[in-house]
């Protein structure tokens, strides 16, 4: 299944409300990133070269991995603008207090650890509570990551989803 960000926002053929591959999302997060000007290139670099292990096993210990990354990126060159909902609100406010990414990943892990983050950001991205849906991709650009040329770029770009199967979950 094909579909770009305009088909995704119109809601063609319910793919909203279709259960995706979280591996399917994952990647085209992922695709969607590499058109991001970073500011933080080590950030960069860790997000963009990141894998999500095949190993169902260790999909949640990954995407808890992944999480704090994400949420760095997020609170900290993001520009969201609707009120979060309070446990990522705590996680921006951590992020804009931090000094570094190595702080906040420092903080992350002493303070409330990487599966309370996760569970935090899975407040605004479903794939953090591994289930997979196309409406990730649009809440990503509701924290105004991509300047004007870039959004155009990205509603050019075809998206490439899988159905979910429930003998598949990752666990």
């Amino acid at each position: 299944m094909n579909y770009t960000i305009k088909e995704i926002k119109q809601n063609t053929d319910i793919i909203n409300d279709l259960s995706l591959d979280v591996y399917d999302i994952f990647a085209d997060l992922i695709k969607m990133l590499k058109y991001h000007q970073f500011k933080n290139k080590e950030l960069e670099t860790k997000l963009l070269e990141f894998k999500l292990n095949p190993n169902s096993s260790r999909v949640r210990k990954n995407l808890e991995e992944f999480s704090i990354l994400f949420a760095y990126l997020l609170f900290s060159e993001g520009k969201y603008t609707k009120e979060l909902p309070e446990k990522a609100a705590k996680v921006s406010k951590e992020v804009k207090e931090s000094k570094s990414l190595e702080d906040f990943i420092a903080k992350v892990y002493e303070t409330y650890g990487p599966r309370v983050n996760m569970e935090a950001i899975g407040t605004l991205f479903h794939l953090f509570k591994l289930d997979g849906t196309s409406k990730d991709l649009i809440a990503l650009l509701e924290f105004n990551l991509f300047d004007q040329k870039t959004l155009e770029l990205l509603d050019k770009m075809t998206f490439i989803f899988h159905p979910f199967n429930g003998c598949d979950a990752p666990l």
